[in-house]
């Protein structure tokens, strides 16, 4: 079904638009100042706190200012926007007006740079939590989990840390992560007790 503006579909689609792109916009930029105020506010994250924090966290704060900039100046509407989306996917350049102009170039390059940085773990903790839960819980949801697991842990670990013990031996090829995990160094080692 296409979803033109003249479309029951393109009508449901600038609804959802007009309702959860402002309140994204808000939502993102009041995070993100709260995070710079709270990074350049408490000294105890001080020690924790690089440049590359604070720029990021910028960034996000001025795009999202000016993407509700370029909401305000379209009429509170996004069809300048759908107007943007809709003349790069037909391999036309449209006239769009500079807030908007500012807003995309910004957004682009916020989405090529973002993978790129630490801050990638935003996304990825929200999807390894539900796959894993980080917990000790029993993995009774999937009865394929325990097999792909067994595979995970018979990889071999060929560096080592003081909370990994991999590496090998001289002459002996690297434990697998099952035998790491054996021999955890938190641990007592097995064995009878001295």
């Amino acid at each position: 079904m296409p979803a033109g503006p003249g479309t029951a579909a393109g009508a449901a689609l600038g609804a959802v638009l007009a309702v959860l792109g402002p309140a994204g916009f808000t939502l993102t930029l009041l995070g993100a100042l709260a995070l710079l105020w709270r990074r350049l506010g408490d000294p105890e994250l001080g020690p924790y706190t690089s440049g590359s924090h604070v720029f990021n966290l910028a960034w996000f704060a001025v795009a999202m200012a000016v993407a509700l900039g370029a909401w305000a100046a379209d009429g509170f509407s996004f069809a300048g926007t759908l107007g943007f989306v809709q003349s790069w996917l037909a391999l036309r350049l449209a006239p769009v007006g500079t807030l908007l102009a500012i807003e995309m170039i910004l957004a682009f390059a916020l989405l090529a740079y973002l993978p790129l940085t630490h801050m990638a773990h935003f996304f990825m903790k929200y999807f390894l939590y539900h796959d894993i839960h980080w917990d000790d819980a029993p993995a009774v949801r999937s009865p394929a989990l325990p097999a792909r697991l067994a595979t995970v842990l018979a990889f071999p670990v060929s560096w080592a840390a003081p909370h990994v013990l991999g590496g090998g031996k001289q002459g002996e090829g690297p434990p697998s992560w099952a035998e790491v995990a054996a021999r955890n160094p938190a641990l007592p080692p097995p064995g009878p007790k001295p």
